[in-house]
């Protein structure tokens, strides 16, 4: 279950761990990133749930939206108790579908997970090993690495890999370090 290529944080904070990269998000590295903000601009980059316009696997069904009770079900004549009224919804989407944070059991290397962890703990009712429960948060300085507008292009075409080569010099072209702790972003 240790990876031979030299590749990748096994084993970096001990056997059992679940984590990941996620270690290196401490007390110090947020109080470092919140000491960075300037302005307070917020960068949302969260999309809209939605059944189009959202990048959606092939194999996935889009998310799809319902409402169980809505303003013409009043209309009809439903009543709750006396004049209290509320609309319910329910969404049903991929997990992988959209706006997301991959756990670390979300894919395997030769039939183990991140740090030796066998694949096999991912099972029909949910991941025992390396699931997105070990990342409680992700609170860092944000990096944003233009891979697209390093290429000159709106955006990647879909059989473009994206290599170490292209994060160097993007890193480059923006004028900026990934340190210890940083979030990476990449724009494809």
């Amino acid at each position: 279950g240790k990876r031979t290529d030299g590749l990748g944080n096994w084993g970096r904070w001990g056997s059992d761990d679940e984590a990941g990269a996620a270690n290196l998000l401490t007390p110090d590295s947020i109080r470092l990133a919140a000491g960075l903000v300037r302005t307070g601009k917020v960068y949302p980059l969260g999309m809209p749930v939605q059944k189009s316009g959202v990048p959606v696997h092939p194999i996935r069904t889009p998310a799809q939206h319902f409402m169980s009770m809505d303003g013409g079900d009043y209309a009809a004549g439903v009543r709750l108790n006396g004049s209290y009224a509320a609309a319910d919804d329910y969404l049903f989407t991929a997990c992988h579908g959209g706006t997301h944070v991959d756990a670390l059991a979300h894919s395997w290397y030769d039939d183990h997970l991140y740090n030796g962890h066998p694949a096999n703990r991912v099972r029909s009712y949910g991941a025992t090993r390396c699931g997105i429960e070990n990342c409680p948060f992700l609170v860092g300085r944000g990096v944003l690495l233009d891979v697209a507008a390093l290429h000159g292009l709106p955006h990647l075409p879909r059989q473009h890999v994206i290599g170490p080569g292209d994060l160097e010099a993007a890193a480059a072209r923006a004028g900026v370090a990934v340190g210890r702790g940083d979030i990476v972003l990449i724009r494809t």
